[in-house]
């Protein structure tokens, strides 16, 4: 049995040149716009559909870091809903406990990943914590080949926010940490493909060995012949 260890740390970011074009922020002190209450202060973000991740951060793979089948912290999942502890709650009449709930949609325990393969491969993916690659990320993704088909197809696939955009020309980086177990010593090819299965970049590493996490940097120069919608792309 033969088994590939991956966590991916900083996922396929877009370098191209025009990307990188410094940006600044100016102020004149002497034309000051509108007035600002002093009581008004701090700020709130809240992450609704990716805004955040898959949007003003340029990552372009999705769950990177295998967390995202982890519930919030203090609640539980029951029947399809994240349900919190119920206590006494201060903002509720008599300080009631709350009946909030939210459904829970995530269903795989790595979400936006997934094994494309051949009928005649076996190969199975789970999480591990074991030689986590530190404190903050204690998961990687465990990929265990126990057949290939070696003219077929053995992919771990990443689906991206609603696929993965790319421009034709532009040029992106992957990073990430990998280990094994010792007994693979087979090469790892790292490519962006269409869902009809056309590689628009890759790169190929000769092997992955070793027991600890290495980190390997990949520039993937991707040259299209033509625009590839957004939903059609995938990471492998």
């Amino acid at each position: 049995m033969k088994k590939l260890s991956i966590v991916i740390i900083i996922i396929l970011l877009n370098v191209n040149g025009k990307a990188q074009q410094r940006a600044g922020i100016f102020i004149d002190a002497a034309r000051p716009g509108a007035k600002v209450e002093p009581s008004l202060h701090g700020i709130f973000f809240e992450e609704i559909s990716h805004g955040g991740e898959g949007g003003l951060y340029a990552e372009l793979i999705q769950n990177r870091g295998f967390e995202e089948s982890r519930l919030p912290p203090a609640t539980t999942l029951q029947n399809g809903f994240i349900v919190p502890e119920r206590k006494p709650h201060f903002s509720l009449p008599n300080n009631r406990a709350s009946d909030w709930r939210m459904r829970w949609e995530i269903k795989s325990p790595w979400p936006a990943w997934s094994v494309q393969a051949s009928d005649s491969t076996s190969i199975t993916l789970s999480l591990t914590k074991e030689k986590p690659l530190n404190e903050a990320t204690a998961n990687s993704l465990q990929v265990t080949i126990n057949k290939v088909n070696a003219n077929g197809v053995n992919n771990l696939v990443n689906e991206g926010f609603w696929g993965i955009n790319t421009v034709k020309g532009e040029t992106y980086d992957l990073s990430f940490f990998a280990r094994t177990d010792n007994k693979y010593k087979g090469p790892l090819k790292v490519s962006l493909q269409s869902n009809e299965g056309k590689v628009l970049g890759s790169y190929d590493l000769k092997t992955i060995t070793g027991g600890k996490f290495i980190n390997s940097l990949f520039r993937l120069k991707l040259k299209f012949l033509s625009y590839h919608p957004l939903k059609d792309n995938g990471y492998i």
